[in-house]
């Protein structure tokens, strides 16, 4: 990794559930450009354990569920930033992450790809809601702060991708005033509305049962 590219050191994950064509038509595309792309830019996956917080079972399904499927970006910040003085409007680390690094390399990715993705999507994964994620983790305060926009489309999601810089903001001034309590801030968008506060969850695996639960389906989908 190439320290004047990536000064804030920052790596990343992509996470992907849903159906086997879900992974094929948003998932594999969406990680193959976010790799390709990002490389250059001295931003590299991360290859270092993941806390058990993160962890994910493979088999995760949304079967039970009006999703058709999930995918995200979590960005990996080592540097312990959450018991710093708080200056401006956001602390200068945070800001730079979801500045430099999140807006100017990886939201143009993302609009690219999945702004192409609607027309190959069929069956529940065209009918059914989508779920689009950025993560920022915390690595040396253990807390992941996670927002998903829900919406019936991708063209939909990716009206409200520009929210996504503005709940992680808010999201570190509620730690700030109030600790940080779980390992989980997890925080939803649908049709422009994000809830103020945020649910708070021990691991991954319960904030996404928890979004899968919102939408239920009550026979599994074929």
């Amino acid at each position: 990794m190439t320290k004047d590219l990536n000064p804030l050191q920052c790596s990343y994950t992509t996470l992907v559930s849903g159906y086997a064509s879900f992974f094929r038509d948003v998932g594999v595309p969406l990680a193959h450009a976010l790799e390709m792309d990002l490389r250059d830019n001295g931003i590299d996956r991360h290859n270092g354990a993941l806390d058990d917080a993160l962890k994910m079972s493979g088999e995760a399904t949304n079967a039970l569920s009006l999703i058709a499927g999930v995918v995200g970006i979590t960005l990996y910040i080592g540097k312990k930033v959450l018991d710093d003085v708080y200056t401006a409007t956001i602390h200068p680390i945070v800001k730079k992450v979801l500045e430099n690094v999140y807006a100017a390399k990886i939201q143009p990715i993302v609009k690219r790809v999945l702004g192409q993705t609607n027309d190959k999507l069929t069956h529940a994964n065209s009918r059914d809601k989508k779920v689009y994620e950025l993560g920022l983790w915390y690595e040396q305060d253990r807390v992941l702060v996670l927002a998903a926009i829900v919406g019936d489309s991708f063209s939909d999601i990716l009206k409200h991708q520009d929210l996504l810089p503005m709940i992680h903001v808010k999201a570190v001034t509620w730690i700030m005033q109030n600790g940080r309590q779980k390992a989980i801030h997890f925080y939803i968008v649908e049709g422009g509305v994000v809830n103020a506060a945020p649910m708070l969850f021990d691991t991954l695996m319960e904030a996404h049962s928890h979004l899968v639960s919102r939408y239920p389906f009550n026979c599994k989908l074929l």
